[in-house]
């Protein structure tokens, strides 16, 4: 027991009787009288005291509950909150008499601060005729921002305190007006007194435990509890008892930074809603809002703690943020996707662009020059579509950022026409545009942009018109000083657009038919990128339509002012970008097809070219021979661009050994990751071989050409359907225009790819067995891709329908089977083509020409030269059909770049020819 209890209990001790003597009637006076001078001046003070003090400690706990219900949610919820909690304050009693605690209650609303209409949470409610009540204002707090909401009006009852008091009095008055009763009667009275101020006082701490809200009170001197109620009790995890005497401290912790809420170095301002995380004895983690108060408790400084338990909105809280994470993550998971995807469309694109630009080189005629600089623009604009699809996440996040350059807008509708003139005969539809004659043939902004718009609402409009034709009108509005506004509208004569689809068809994803993906194709993401590029020029997007009626799509965009004059074109400009002729330049790439288009355009720019598959091999050829620049792409197996490029850079800076980054990924975070990475420069695929050009010569400085070099042979050009192609699942008129129509060229690519990927099927079978189903995939990809370019279009089918197989995680042997069936079919047909009779009739050997083309074919074989496959027809002619079983050999192994089989097989032709008479030559 503490020494104040103590002192408590010592305080309320009487004397056990008096004698009853002579004195009796005077000391029976004086007692009347220190009786009476007890009651007016000690006992009843005390009494109002007491009740006054604990009504209002719990009055003030209960104002926390009617605080919280004023916050949070709508003024109707708060309305329901509060009436509930004054409810519950009203039936409570006390647990000895049964009587209420409180008569009535009444709440005084500051509106200013309280989101609800006046008057509506002024609430007032009582329990019973108020004859003796104590009336306590206790002012409303927010519990966090510390506001004051109001004030609650507290009608406790006294009606037990008056009646003690009555009590009290009426035996003090029967005692002094009995002095003549035995002192014992008065001693009696007195006793009965005290054993009612002690029930009181445990009628209060009664209703001190039971309060919902955890609440522990604790001596300042010390900081040690000298009571706590139930729920504190439940919150620290303890019995109630052993709360009693222990320093708060020891059932929780304090905020760092902050004065502690109890004990002599406790603030001596009350504290409210301090965030608090503490483990109970229980061993569970809470956290808290803890709030301190100063009061005086029997004439000694203490604090009542109060405690709101936040554990489950903590938890909450730790939730949102882990789900925004994931969000997050889930952001740069798109992000990837998006960069995979780049690599996947840009690939193909790549050599479609690149056997363009070939084939221009040849002889053609008008009609084909002409379908060749369509298909260039087609895929020019194929590929400006992709990068902007690709730019979505950048439109999402407000990075974008448009252009600012003059350019002819007549010359962009011209391009539009033809570009979509060809698809608009197709169906039998008309295709028009029509400029207002106010409308400036130049202006100034972001051309690839605009053009963007323009195509995907004029291939809407073509897709969804089976009869009539689609118009392009621009207008010119009234727009800002210095600045255009002009109005695009493309209308057709099409299904039409239901309204009430029309709100959301801008949105992302969003078509106007759940069919419409069937029937028509697409992803619905086109109009939503739209929006989002038109919004960036300063201009509003929407449509006018009617189902049955066509749709007018339309849209206003700012542009400014061209220049007065128009810069004048500098003729061959890509042509007098040319790098230094004889320059050694390593090509670093894992796509046969593209690094036979890098191969040719570099040797078309009178470049040394080497080949490296990957990284590691382009680390062992750095290490072997010197090179003025390197071309690198980034994803690759073994070693990828970044670690190849780290090796390299272990051994050569960036000025003594440039690289340049090649990749299908052409955001803007690629090329500042390349050039972090340790790369001079960045081309996305597919490469333009004008800025493939300007690229080389600016790391590459052409020097003066030396006189009378040879221009490059013009490859043999083809028909588009050649008979010696036709193989089965081959599509060759595709894959001989992807080959530039080069017969020689094309063959070689089919030899090789038979080659490659005769063991594709038993690697990805291999792969899965071993449980590594990505290898697979990746082999699948590989093959894929490869066919694709290569016309294989029963074998592309089958690989596609393999890879959908192995992602869904189901037994892949019935596509595997199908896969092997189609590729051995194909590379059964390839095998005819891959032993080709000699180009020239027998006839006489040639020694002088046969020992020059030996010699020439040994020199490029020994230096890993893929000039090796040029080589063979020189020397199939000076052979004159002599020794035509090892040369076809020979042949075999050279188009499969095994170089050292066939400096074998080279050897051994070299010995069979000196044994011909007449015959010697030297390997």
């Amino acid at each position: 027991m503490s020494s104040a209890d103590k002192t408590r209990r010592g305080r309320i001790k009487l004397p056990a009787g008096v004698a009853v003597t002579a004195l009796f009637l005077a000391l029976a006076v004086c007692l009347a009288a220190i009786l009476a001078y007890y009651w007016f001046a000690v006992l009843a003070p005390r009494l109002d005291a007491n009740a006054r003090a604990n009504a209002t400690a719990l009055a003030s706990s209960q104002a926390l509950t009617l605080a919280d219900a004023l916050t949070g949610g709508d003024a109707d919820a708060a309305q329901r909150r509060l009436a509930g909690v004054m409810d519950e304050i009203l039936i409570a009693r006390e647990p000895t008499t049964g009587a209420p605690i409180f008569l009535g209650l009444k709440t005084e609303i500051d509106y200013d601060v309280v989101n609800a209409p006046p008057g509506m949470l002024d609430i007032a409610k009582d329990s019973g005729a108020c004859s003796d009540c104590l009336d306590i204002d206790v002012p409303l707090y927010a519990r966090r921002s510390r506001e004051l909401l109001g004030i609650a009006h507290f009608s406790a009852n006294m009606q037990f305190v008056s009646e003690l008091k009555t009590d009290v009095r009426d035996k003090l008055s029967i005692g002094a007006a009995l002095l003549l009763v035995v002192i014992g009667g008065i001693w009696w009275a007195v006793v009965s007194l005290l054993r009612k101020l002690v029930r009181s006082e445990r009628n209060l701490r009664a209703l001190f435990e039971v309060a919902p809200v955890p609440m522990v009170l604790a001596r300042r001197r010390d900081g040690h509890i000298l009571r706590g109620n139930q729920a504190a009790a439940e919150l620290f995890g303890v019995p109630a008892d052993a709360l009693a005497d222990q320093p708060a401290y020891t059932f929780h912790g304090d905020a760092a930074g902050h004065k502690p809420l109890c004990g002599p170095d406790a603030d001596s301002r009350n504290v409210d809603s301090r965030e608090i995380e503490f483990t109970d004895r229980r061993g569970e983690h809470h956290w808290a809002l803890a709030s301190a108060y100063a009061i005086g408790y029997f004439d000694e400084a203490a604090h009542i703690l109060s405690y709101a338990d936040i554990t489950a909105l903590k938890r909450v809280q730790q939730e949102l943020t882990i789900a925004k994470e994931a969000a997050e993550a889930a952001t740069q998971a798109k992000s990837v996707f998006v960069a995979n995807m780049s690599h996947e469309i840009r690939t193909p694109l790549n050599a479609v662009l690149g056997f363009c630009h070939l084939a221009q080189r040849t002889p053609l005629s008008d009609e084909q020059r002409d379908y060749l600089g369509n298909i260039r623009k087609a895929t020019d604009a194929l590929l400006a579509v992709i990068n902007n699809i690709l730019d979505f996440s950048k439109l999402d996040a407000d990075k974008l950022e448009l252009e600012a350059v003059d350019f002819s807008l007549a010359d962009l509708v011209d391009d539009l026409l033809g570009l979509f003139g060809v698809l608009a005969d197709q169906r039998g539809l008309s295709l028009a545009a029509e400029v207002a004659d106010d409308v400036p043939g130049r202006v100034n902004g972001d051309p690839q942009r605009l053009r963007q718009v323009i195509i995907n609402l004029l291939g809407n409009a073509l897709k969804f018109t089976e009869l009539g034709g689609v118009q392009l009108r621009i207008g010119r509005e009234p727009g800002a000083e210095g600045r255009l506004r002009l109005c695009f509208e493309v209308s057709d004569t099409g299904v039409g657009i239901a309204q009430d689809v029309m709100p959301s068809l801008f949105e992302s994803f969003t078509q106007a038919d759940s069919s419409i993906t069937r029937k028509h194709g697409g992803t619905g993401l086109g109009l939503a990128i739209c929006r989002s590029l038109v919004d960036l020029m300063g201009g509003q997007i929407g449509v006018r339509s009617a189902p049955g009626q066509g749709s007018t799509f339309w849209f206003t965009a700012e542009l400014g002012v061209a220049s007065a004059v128009a810069p004048a074109p500098a003729p061959a400009a890509a042509e007098a970008s040319q790098p230094r002729p004889g320059a050694r330049v390593l090509v670093v790439e894992d796509n046969p097809i593209n690094q036979r288009i890098m191969r040719e355009l570099l040797e078309h720019m009178a470049l040394n070219v080497s080949l490296a598959g990957d990284g590691q091999a382009a680390l062992e050829a750095v290490a072997q021979a010197r090179f003025d620049l390197v071309l690198m792409d980034l994803q690759m197996p073994r070693l990828d661009g970044y670690q190849a490029t780290a090796g390299i850079r272990a051994q050569h800076d960036p000025l003594s050994l440039p690289i340049i980054a090649m990749t299908a990924h052409g955001r803007d975070e690629d090329r500042e990751q390349c050039l972090a990475a340790g790369m001079n420069d960045h081309l996305s695929k597919p490469v333009d071989p004008a800025l493939l050009a300007r690229t080389l010569a600016r790391w590459l400085p052409a020097a003066p050409s030396a006189p009378g070099a040879a221009p490059a042979p013009s490859p043999a050009v083809v028909a588009k359907n050649d008979p010696a192609f036709d193989l089965p699942g081959l599509d060759a008129a595709a894959g001989l225009v992807r080959a530039g129509h080069n017969r020689d060229l094309y063959r070689q690519l089919l030899c090789d790819f038979r080659q490659d990927h005769a063991d594709s099927v038993v690697r990805m079978r291999r792969a899965i067995a071993a449980g590594t189903p990505g290898e697979a995939l990746r082999i699948a990809h590989n093959l894929k891709g490869t066919a694709g370019n290569l016309g294989a279009r029963a074998l592309e089918r089958n690989v596609r329908a393999l890879e959908r197989t192995l992602r869904s995680e189901v037994d892949a042997e019935a596509a595997l089977a199908a896969v092997e069936d189609a590729l051995t079919q194909l590379g059964d047909g390839i095998a005819g083509l891959d032993t080709p009779a000699p180009t020239v009739a027998s006839g006489p050997i040639d020694p002088v020409r046969l020992q020059a083309s030996v010699a020439a074919l040994a020199q490029a074989l020994g230096d890993g030269n893929f000039d090796a496959v040029q080589r063979l027809d020189p020397l199939a002619r000076a052979l004159g059909g002599h020794l035509a079983d090892p040369y076809q050999r020979l042949a075999r192994q050279v188009r499969a770049f095994e170089f050292d089989a066939a400096q074998a097989t080279l050897a051994d032709l070299s010995r069979q020819l000196a044994t011909i008479p007449g015959e010697q030559t030297h390997d």
